[in-house]
């Protein structure tokens, strides 16, 4: 009979001991919910709103739960940081959608070394055109014909060797325009 009954005192105390364990932590779930709920409303509210009531810690809260906070606020702090750059990139990017596909903000008339061809000599755009034409293909007739006769002159008198001979500036010429 004693055996039973110590049976019965001990199954009765287990008992007890597992309804406590339970309900603490029934407790401590409900607590951690509404922490999490106060930190959902509080990061729906505007950067402005935000007043954190000051943290004393205390033996139930853990160190590692003050470093999560801390790494929250850090985080609050960077994104309001963050939020006029991200405004300007929003705007950035209406602008560049706004352009045309084919805009490449370089004037109407820009004339690329590629494409440069040879259209004589009779308004200044079509001169720089055949310029870039000549010194492309390195012909040293057209390159002339670019020029007025004094300055013609004067490069065919340059020596070999210096910068300003006919072949060395169109060396020089095509390393400037690659």
């Amino acid at each position: 009979m004693k055996s039973h009954r110590f049976l019965l005192t001990l199954s009765v105390a287990a008992c007890v001991a597992v309804l406590s364990a339970v309900a603490l932590q029934r407790r401590q779930v409900l607590n951690l919910r509404a922490e999490q709920q106060q930190k959902l409303a509080d990061a729906t509210a505007p950067a402005e709103a935000i007043t954190a009531p000051p943290v004393t810690p205390s033996p139930s809260v853990s160190r590692e739960l003050l470093q999560l906070r801390n790494q929250v606020g850090q985080l609050r702090r960077r994104r309001d940081e963050l939020l006029p750059v991200r405004v300007e990139h929003e705007r950035l990017v209406l602008e560049l959608a706004g352009r045309g596909t084919n805009d490449s903000g370089l004037p109407p008339n820009f004339i690329r070394k590629s494409e440069a061809r040879l259209v004589g000599y009779n308004s200044p755009e079509a001169t720089l055109q055949s310029l870039l034409y000549a010194i492309r293909n390195r012909d040293l007739t057209n390159l002339f014909q670019a020029f007025t006769p004094e300055a013609v002159s004067r490069l065919k008198k340059q020596d070999h060797d210096s910068p300003g001979h006919p072949r060395n500036f169109l060396r020089g010429a095509r390393l400037l325009l690659a």
